[in-house]
């Protein structure tokens, strides 16, 4: 009994097999570092809704001044 195969296109492989996303730089690694340590010793942390309001808070403090 032989196996069949599908023929694999290159172009698809390519896409498959590409990273997601630009590489991390040294400044992003060392962010990315100092959050999880941060996270490890269990610091607050915000949710992107946290911050959002606290944005949005600040500017309409900003607003009203």
């Amino acid at each position: 009994m032989t196996a069949k195969t599908t023929p694999v296109d290159p172009v698809e492989a390519a896409f498959l097999n590409a990273p997601i996303g630009d590489p991390l730089t040294d400044e992003e690694r060392r962010l990315l570092a100092e959050a999880r340590e941060s996270v490890a010793r269990g610091e607050r942390t915000y949710s992107s809704a946290e911050i959002k309001e606290l944005i949005q808070e600040m500017r309409r403090k900003q607003e009203g001044a």
